[in-house]
């Protein structure tokens, strides 16, 4: 049972590859950066030529969570002289209960982009990318780890509703536009064509447990549920079609997975849509609506479905030893839990964002900027806030620190660099989540995310500096 209270955890903690994801706040007032398009296809870099140097254009990175850091999961045992986590039994988890809400979410998010580019002609620029995707977006409540952990006493119902696993993996095409019009006016549009390579999404309709006691003094958990998962994932073993299937079955991969993976067979199209306006003394404002669209999953697709209604035997009670009496909770789950299976057709968003941002200019090489960003996944609405001061010193290089209010904190400081060390090559390094507070061995304790994108461009063809306006940012 130990075995499988760990397992089960660490899927909790380690699950990756979603939400308050993808996100790039530091990136958003980078306009220097080419692939600041990515967030709003209006932007136009003050370069007239940029390639994103194949493999190393752009990494990006980002994984959190809204309640749990390290000092949650881990803590110093005196007695063992020792650093244990919260499964330890000597451990004192109210720590780690404490932490948690009644809503908890992990998520990751990665981007490579593997081949970039751009170019200006005249007033117009257009903006080609190539990159491979995925994030994977984790929820449960305060009471599934309860349940796992401690147990619950007779009687009670436990209400799981809120647990899900949602994950999509794919590679995207896109080709974009701005127009810089002479009314202080800059439109951008982005086509971008999807090629689904995994996904997961759950339905929960239901998912109650009731822990009562049985003739024979065991403590039974009795499931109503009524949760299914949307999969495709090519390079797990096929089953039948059917009931009765059980956990290790459905995860046991293919002989050769990597060539089961088949990254035409479920396409998807999304738009990007973005404005700047520059027509306010000093002033820079912007919009724009990112992840438009939607991927269909249509072969090779199958839906798994939990059994309605079933019960888990744990221990005997011992009377004489109650506070030992739900030290197993929930039984052999791995065992008693299974699945039917069938073929289904379904389709699934992207997490569609609405960026919002105004910049102003103290100089043409100094500025603050306010920025944003709603967006709306699995039927949830998350809003997000960055307030960011920015420094062009040279047309080579500029500076930018951010600070945001993310994961229910506003302890979020974010830094942003980007130079061209030898032209034509620009580098560039950013990070939305910076630890400040630290303990022992300068280890960040208290950190609940953590993120990094980076990359490397050819620029070519700088513009000069506009004399008969006081707002520029070339």
């Amino acid at each position: 049972m130990t075995r499988i209270k760990l397992f089960i955890t660490l899927n909790f903690l380690l699950w990756i590859n979603q939400l308050e994801s993808q996100v790039n706040h530091t990136l958003y007032f980078m306009e220097r950066i080419p692939q600041s398009n990515q967030i709003n296809p209006a932007l136009q870099p003050n370069c007239n030529v940029y390639i994103g140097l194949p493999g190393l254009s752009s990494f990006y990175f980002d994984i959190g969570n809204n309640s749990l850091n390290a000092k949650s999961i881990f803590q110093y045992n005196s007695t063992l002289d020792s650093l244990i986590t919260f499964l330890h039994p000597q451990a004192d988890r109210t720590i780690f209960f404490n932490d948690l809400k009644e809503k908890n979410n992990f998520y990751n998010a990665f981007q490579y982009d593997i081949l970039s580019f751009g170019f200006k002609v005249r007033n117009l620029y257009f903006h080609f990318n190539t990159s491979l995707k995925s994030y994977t977006y984790l929820t449960y409540p305060r009471s599934l780890m309860e349940l796992i952990l401690k147990g619950s006493d007779v009687g009670t119902i436990t209400d799981l509703k809120s647990f899900g696993i949602y994950n999509t993996t794919y590679g995207e095409v896109s080709f974009g536009l701005s127009n810089n019009f002479e009314n202080d006016f800059i439109l951008g549009a982005k086509l971008k064509i999807l090629s689904g390579i995994n996904n997961i999404s759950t339905n929960n309709k239901k998912f109650l447990v009731e822990t009562y006691e049985d003739q024979n003094n065991r403590f039974i958990n009795s499931f109503a549920s009524d949760v299914s998962f949307r999969i495709y994932a090519p390079y797990l073993e096929d089953t039948p079609n059917g009931a009765d299937l059980s956990l290790d079955s459905l995860l046991k991969l293919k002989d050769k997975p990597q060539e089961s993976i088949k990254p035409f067979e479920s396409m998807g199209v999304a738009f990007d849509l973005g404005v700047l306006y520059t027509g306010i003394e000093n002033v820079k404002l912007s919009a724009s609506l990112v992840d438009i669209g939607l991927i269909s999953w249509n072969k090779n697709t199958y839906e798994l479905k939990m059994r309605s209604s079933y019960s888990i035997p744990g221990v005997e009670i011992d009377r004489d030893s109650l506070e030992n009496a739900f030290e197993n909770p929930l039984g052999s789950i791995k065992d008693s839990v299974t699945f039917s299976k069938f073929p289904v057709k379904y389709s699934t968003a992207l997490p569609m964002k609405l960026y919002l941002g105004g910049e102003y200019f103290l100089e043409t090489y100094f500025s603050f900027g306010l920025m944003s960003v709603t967006q709306y996944y699995v039927k949830s609405i998350y809003q997000q806030f960055t307030f960011s001061s920015n420094f062009r010193p040279l047309r080579s290089i500029m500076l930018s620190l951010s600070y945001s209010f993310i994961n229910n904190g506003f302890s979020n400081i974010g830094a942003g660099i980007t130079f061209r060390p030898l032209p034509p090559f620009q580098f560039y390094l950013l990070f939305d989540n910076i630890p400040i507070r630290y303990g022992k061995q300068y280890i960040p304790i208290y950190a609940r995310s953590a993120n990094i994108r980076f990359g490397l461009n050819l620029t070519f063809g700088y513009r000069h500096r506009i004399k008969d306006k006081p707002l520029s940012w070339e």
